[in-house]
């Protein structure tokens, strides 16, 4: 069971991998590092890597010209951001029920 639970992981890995190296120019991220990512994974609140992904998703695509002048968003304030975003969908498709 655990094998299964291992080789489910890689291939999550390396489907989110395939998915940011072909937005890699649009979403203005870093060059790609399957280390980075999968340690991003594991420990998200200390990866440098996920927090610039994370800036990148929540961020407008003016906005996303600035990301390399910015230092990225804190861990907290990226799951405050989603946190909101996805409450404010529930309550917007609860509302039109």
């Amino acid at each position: 069971m655990e094998e299964a639970w291992k080789l489910i992981f890689k291939i999550a890995c390396l489907v989110a991998g395939l998915f940011l190296y072909l937005n890699e120019t649009v979403l203005r991220l870093p060059e790609l590092a399957m280390y980075n990512l999968e340690m991003g994974l594991m420990m998200p609140s200390d990866s440098l890597y996920l927090a610039r992904i994370m800036t990148s998703f929540l961020s407008t695509y003016y906005e996303r010209n600035l990301i390399s002048h910015r230092p990225p968003m804190h861990f907290k304030s990226v799951r405050s951001a989603y946190t909101e975003i996805h409450l404010s969908f529930l309550f917007y498709a609860y509302a039109y029920e």
